[in-house]
């Protein structure tokens, strides 16, 4: 029993495992997204040159929360700009 386990086991890993994965499927999408989701992201304008001293700590926690917003705002323009080219500059 235990060398009929062992073989079964080591067997089942020498298999094509291959011809098991399923190809990909790409469906075409006909339809657009709702209207209120193809809204550009908002730009922010920067601090003003003039601002006080920010402590270091505090400067870096608001550079964070700074990238964030863009990297979300650059996400979601690449979308709409995918659903609807040249919408978001």
């Amino acid at each position: 029993m235990l060398i009929g386990s062992a073989l079964l086991t080591t067997l089942s890993s020498c298999a094509d495992h291959t011809r098991l994965s399923a190809s990909p499927v790409a469906v075409k999408v006909e339809n657009r997204p709702p209207a209120d989701l193809l809204i550009c992201a908002d730009t922010v304008p920067a601090f003003p040159a003039q601002s006080a001293t920010i402590p270091v700590d505090l400067r870096t926690a608001i550079e964070k929360l700074a990238l964030g917003y863009r990297s979300n705002a650059d996400r979601l323009n690449r979308l709409v700009n995918w659903s609807v080219p040249e919408n978001c500059k």
